[in-house]
């Protein structure tokens, strides 16, 4: 099984596994939560109230961090 919030590359495609299961494509890294179960995260102004971080045609720019600042960020 593929951790929560693990990221990998099959190709020219990228997932983000939300929550864990089964994966398939080649483990590149790990991310911040982008999937709330239990809540929601703040829209935008107007938006509302919603489950899931991203939306269509965000941008999303990757950096390198130290294991104990994910675990902050998260």
């Amino acid at each position: 099984w593929t951790a929560e919030n693990s990221v990998g590359i099959g190709g020219a495609y990228l997932c983000i596994y939300g929550m864990e299961g089964p994966g398939g494509y080649q483990f590149v890294g790990r991310t911040t939560q982008v999937w709330s179960r239990y809540g929601s995260f703040n829209g935008r102004e107007g938006d509302e109230r919603k489950p899931w971080l991203l939306d269509f045609f965000d941008r999303i720019t990757w950096y390198p961090v130290e294991p104990d600042e994910l675990l902050e960020l998260r």
